[in-house]
C-alpha cells in the first residue's frame, strides 16, 4: 500500500515589509514623544523625503485618499466636474472623486501596456470636457505624461509603485500640477499608512 504523503502548506510572501531596527526605534520615538499623528518626527520625515527625492514641498498626510481628496480640491474640482482616470488606479482616487460629487471618467488600459489608452483619453478630453486627469505608474512601469496630449488639463501624478525610480526621459514625482505617492503596506516604502503630496507651486 502506498500511503500518501501529507502535503505541506506554505505561505508565499507577497509584500512583506523589511523593518530594520532602527526603524522600530523611530516608532517608539512617536510612542514616547506622543506624536502619533504629526510634529517634530513627521517634519524631519518630510524633510528627508525632499532631500532624498529632490522633490519640492513635500506635504505629509495620513492616508493616499487624504492625499487625493486634497489634490483635487487644491485643484478646484467641484461638484459635476469630470476627472479622467485608469480603470487600474488606485481606488482611493475613485472614492475621492466622488465624495467631492464629481463624475469619474475611466479609461482602459492599452493593450499589451499597464498605461491608460492614449486615443481613448484623447477621445475623452473631446467628449467629456474634464477638469482635471489622473496618471499613475502602474505596476512599475514609468508613464511619461507628456505623451498625452492633455492641453491646459491640471494632471494628478501618482508615482506610488516607482519612487526612488531614475530615467533621463522622466522625471518621476515632477510631472503633474500635484504628485501623489503612496506610503501603506502595499507600496514601495511605508510608513504602515499615510501618502505623501508633491508640487512646485509654493501657494
Amino acid at each position: 500500500i502506498i500511503e500518501k504523503t501529507k502535503s505541506i502548506s506554505r505561505k508565499i510572501e507577497n509584500r512583506k515589509p523589511t523593518l530594520s531596527k532602527e526603524e522600530l526605534e523611530r516608532v517608539l520615538d512617536c510612542l514616547v514623544e506622543d506624536q502619533l499623528d504629526s510634529g517634530s518626527v513627521v517634519e524631519r520625515f518630510e524633510k528627508e523625503y525632499k532631500s532624498t527625492f529632490g522633490l519640492k514641498n513635500p506635504i505629509a498626510v495620513n492616508s493616499l485618499f487624504s492625499a487625493y481628496h486634497l489634490g483635487l480640491l487644491a485643484i478646484e474640482i467641484n461638484e459635476g466636474d469630470r476627472v479622467i482616470l485608469s480603470s487600474f488606479a488606485h481606488h482611493s482616487a475613485l472614492n475621492a472623486i466622488l465624495l467631492l460629487k464629481a463624475i469619474p471618467v475611466i479609461v482602459d488600459l492599452a493593450r499589451s501596456s499597464f498605461h491608460p489608452d492614449r486615443e481613448m483619453i484623447k477621445a475623452k478630453i473631446q467628449s467629456e470636457n474634464p477638469k482635471a486627469v489622473i496618471l499613475d505608474h502602474s505596476f512599475g512601469e514609468l508613464l511619461k505624461v507628456s505623451d498625452f496630449e492633455v492641453g491646459e488639463i491640471p494632471v494628478i501624478e501618482d508615482f506610488s509603485e516607482v519612487i526612488g525610480a531614475d530615467s533621463e526621459e522622466i522625471k518621476v514625482g515632477k510631472q503633474g500640477v500635484i504628485s501623489i505617492c503612496g506610503l501603506s503596506m502595499d507600496c514601495v516604502i511605508t510608513t504602515g499608512n499615510g501618502a505623501m503630496i508633491t508640487t512646485a507651486n509654493e501657494k
